[in-house]
């Protein structure tokens, strides 16, 4: 009777013991990354080899991936070269991911070598909190020239929609825009049937090119598709509103400081350089 209870103790220990050790672990980790001042986590940036750069920190929301945020919303917007297009669409406020790809056509599985009839287009996912659908659309015209005719189709201005709500939200500024000017604006607002991303190697493409900024960011397989890349891209692609991205990149917990080296990196032009 004595042997059965002391091998129960013992088990009872053993068994306290490995809850300790394992619970503990999970309890501990958030201490690995102290709280910022606005009460998220943060992550500190290193750069490897970099006389421009040491390192600086950002919040947790700034490596979020919103692909997997069912509360945002997803448009999908053709404007010209879909590089060019990425980067203007992350630099909207509330824009808190974007991916490039193909859309509009009826080859199956395009690539951009094998693009057949369909459209360089830019998938916009956003903050329906921060920014609502015709806010969106509004930054889509200002930011090229839908009066003008493409060289290539695939370069058309197009407004691809999930939702019939969407087709008469883009009818409608579309015919605001037309207002603006004499020229017919030619951008079709068409219904989405399948957006193809593309390749890895067009995503962030501008980000893409700073290739000691990019390797610096954590998580390599997962790099590209953070709130971080999408606006580090717009920097990147010298697009947008300098002021705004300033703003947003504060709110991601890059100080200003580290907002200055990322400007001077993409070279923007001095006129926006001086605060």
């Amino acid at each position: 009777m004595l042997e059965f209870m002391d091998m129960r103790l013992k088990k009872g220990l053993l068994a306290a013991l490995f809850f300790l050790l394992f619970s503990g672990c999970s309890e501990r980790q958030p201490e690995t990354r102290p709280p910022g001042s606005d009460g998220m986590a943060s992550c500190k940036i290193s750069f490897v080899d970099d006389s421009q750069f040491t390192d600086f920190s950002v919040n947790e929301k700034a490596l979020s991936q919103p692909l997997t945020t069912p509360a945002y919303k997803r448009a999908y917007f053709s404007m010209g070269c879909f590089w060019g297009s990425e980067a203007l669409m992350g630099s909207a406020p509330g824009v808190v991911l974007t991916r490039v790809g193909f859309a509009g056509g009826t080859l199956e599985n395009p690539s951009y070598s094998a693009i057949g009839d369909h459209v360089e287009t830019v998938e916009v996912v956003y903050d329906p909190e921060q920014i609502d659908y015709p806010t969106l659309l509004r930054h889509f015209w200002t930011h090229h020239n839908a009066r003008a005719k493409p060289i290539f189709r695939q370069y058309a201005s197009a407004v691809f929609c999930s939702s019939q709500e969407e087709i008469d939200a883009a009818k409608a500024v579309r015919e605001e825009w037309q207002t603006k000017g004499d020229d017919k604006v030619l951008t079709a607002v068409l219904p989405l049937n399948k957006f193809y991303p593309a390749a890895e190697n067009h995503q962030k493409y501008y980000l893409q090119q700073d290739a000691k900024l990019l390797q610096s960011l954590p998580g390599e397989e997962h790099r590209l598709h953070t709130v971080l890349a999408t606006k580090l891209n717009a920097v990147s692609g010298r697009s947008g509103e300098r002021e705004i991205l300033e703003q947003t990149l504060s709110e991601l917990g890059v100080d200003s400081k580290a907002q200055s080296v990322l400007f001077k990196r993409a070279i923007w032009p001095e006129a926006s350089v001086e605060r």
